[in-house]
């Protein structure tokens, strides 16, 4: 189902002002629009001249002055670069969100760049994950489970926890990597929570 979208602009002075923070002087007629979805709230984007992006670690530095426009800033702790790519001379730049060292399957966090300068940030990423990381059932049953979904008995399984948020209310699940497929189990009940095809990036949520 498709969420409603809510645009809010700013002046750049505005704006650091309600977010509380000093940063990088820009002109003083420049804008920053904020969007925020219209039935969680949930920040969906920032656009404007945002600050210096020169390479991921400077760009994450960047993102952390607009925190608190984030419901829950932690979503910011521990953003990994995942992915570069590049079009009509723009630099897309690709983080995950982790969890106590955990990938968060289904959340992400795209920025755009331009000379050297940070043009959009766009927020799939999950607030207020809380999982029990200690799995219930074992690796080698997760990896059973995989191989009895895709009828894949032989080649090697690659196996790894993670935190699965495209459900409503995420959960500690294994993700196992077999028969160029990911299969999503969770990790206290050993249900299938969803066969990810790898090659054509299609995923087929199991209910």
């Amino acid at each position: 189902m498709r969420t409603g979208r809510s645009w809010r602009s700013f002046a750049a002075g505005a704006l650091l002002t309600l977010i509380g923070f000093c940063a990088v002087p820009r002109p003083a007629l420049a804008m920053i629009q904020v969007r925020f979805d219209d039935i969680s709230g949930e920040l969906r984007r920032i656009s404007g001249d945002l600050g210096p992006a020169q390479g991921p670690e400077m760009i994450k530095t960047t993102i952390e002055k607009y925190r608190a426009l984030f419901s829950d800033p932690r979503v910011l702790a521990g953003l990994r670069f995942t992915k570069l790519t590049f079009g009509d001379g723009i630099a897309f730049y690709q983080f995950q969100q982790t969890y106590e060292g955990l990938e968060v399957f289904g959340s992400s966090l795209t920025v755009s760049v331009s000379n050297g300068r940070l043009q959009a940030l766009t927020s799939e990423l999950k607030p207020n994950v809380r999982v029990d990381t200690h799995p219930a059932i074992a690796r080698e049953e997760a990896e059973r489970v995989a191989r009895s979904t895709l009828r894949a008995e032989e080649g090697e399984a690659q196996t790894k926890l993670i935190v699965y948020a495209r459900s409503e209310q995420p959960v500690l699940a294994y993700a196992v990597a077999l028969d160029c497929k990911t299969v999503v189990i969770d990790a206290r009940t050993a249900r299938v929570l969803e066969v990810d095809a790898l090659f054509n990036g299609r995923a087929a949520q199991v209910n």
